[in-house]
């Protein structure tokens, strides 16, 4: 994805303009991979403490089935991270994640 290019529609929004003024972070993750899990951590804590009038965070699980992902729903209930499930990999497919850790190559990428 490149700056200017609209965003996949199941992000659930139809202009990143909807959002001007704000921070928009997409990060990729799966419950497999522990890099991935403390970071969501850190995402939570930085949407608590910046607020949606700031910031809004996409965080999506990559290429897991819905179990998974909704066990880690589940344990992170009471963030106000928007958690998406892309269990067939479509979102992965058009923002072309990368790895910025090295057990998740071709997995990672915040946008």
């Amino acid at each position: 994805m490149q700056v200017g290019d609209l965003p996949p529609q199941k992000l659930g929004f139809n202009k990143l303009s909807d959002y001007r003024g704000k921070i928009v972070i997409v990060s990729f993750w799966a419950s497999w991979c522990a890099p991935c899990r403390k970071e969501l951590e850190v995402l939570a804590s930085i949407q608590k403490h910046a607020t949606r009038d700031r910031v809004v965070i996409f965080s999506v699980n990559w290429k897991e089935n819905s179990r998974q992902f909704e066990e880690i729903e589940h344990v992170l209930n009471g963030t106000d991270l928007t958690l998406m499930s892309d269990e067939n990999g479509y979102l992965g497919r058009q923002l072309r994640p990368v790895s910025c850790h090295r057990v998740a190559p071709q997995m990672h990428r915040t946008v």
